[in-house]
């Protein structure tokens, strides 16, 4: 009976395990960014390390707007998921179209250097025996330099396309580093405005403190003309 029940929960676990490998899907760094890798799915958790372009990726799972994902060293962190990408990334397709390409090239060299070795061996072989593998052999090089130049043809495509994107980095590198100086310009008027106004709300008090000050002077002055004029009439009075 124990046997039984510990061979039921290894198929479990088996089943679990397999499961999560079904879910977990390969994704890549977006071209022409280096990406956060973070503690937890938010811009407020740490840092852990940075990731280059096409950085590839296992992902886990999804939370808040960001990816859990694993790295090829095992290592598992938090990433922004508007810059990451299921499609094999251009640098990527660039690489594996050249290598083909090279491949290709290096098979059309030794069947041509084949076919000359080809003809000489077959010397001696009856016309329509040579004829045919001379035929097949043509055919077949005809078909690897078709192929060849169709990769050519991507290879180039995808070349325009990766430069395009590259020129679009750059341009939306230089747009942000332009707003980063518009918003510090726009900060340091801010201040200044801030500072003159309140220089002016000093200024106008002081004005309204001088005026106060310079109209109750004048009120005092006048008060003690008076009462000065007034002491001297009672004077001249009390003499008659």
């Amino acid at each position: 009976m124990k046997k039984f029940f510990y061979t039921l929960a290894a198929i479990f676990m088996l089943m679990g395990i397999a499961a999560s490998h079904c879910h977990a899907k390969t994704a890549y760094v977006s071209d022409m960014l280096v990406l956060t890798f973070r503690e937890g799915p938010g811009n407020n958790f740490s840092v852990k390390q940075t990731l280059p372009s096409n950085t590839p990726l296992t992902i886990l799972g999804e939370e808040n707007g960001f990816y859990k994902a694993a790295l090829a060293t095992g290592e598992q962190g938090w990433v922004n998921k508007n810059f990451i990408m299921f499609d094999l990334p251009k640098a990527l397709i660039i690489e594996k179209l050249t290598q083909e390409k090279q491949a290709l090239e290096k098979r059309i060299s030794d069947m041509e250097a084949g076919a000359v070795d080809h003809a000489q061996t077959m010397s001696d072989a009856s016309d329509a025996d040579a004829r045919e593998k001379a035929a097949e052999l043509a055919a077949e090089l005809a078909r690897i330099k078709m192929e060849n130049k169709a990769l050519a043809h991507k290879l180039k495509q995808t070349k325009e396309q990766f430069t395009a994107l590259k020129n679009a980095a750059s341009n939306t590198s230089d747009t942000l580093s332009e707003n980063k100086r518009l918003k510090a310009e726009n900060k340091t008027l801010l201040s200044t405005i801030d500072r003159l106004e309140n220089g002016g709300r000093n200024m106008f008090k002081s004005a309204m403190i001088k005026w106060f000050l310079s109209g109750f002077g004048v009120l005092i002055t006048g008060w003690v003309i008076g009462r000065s004029v007034s002491s001297r009439k009672k004077r001249s009075g009390s003499l008659y």
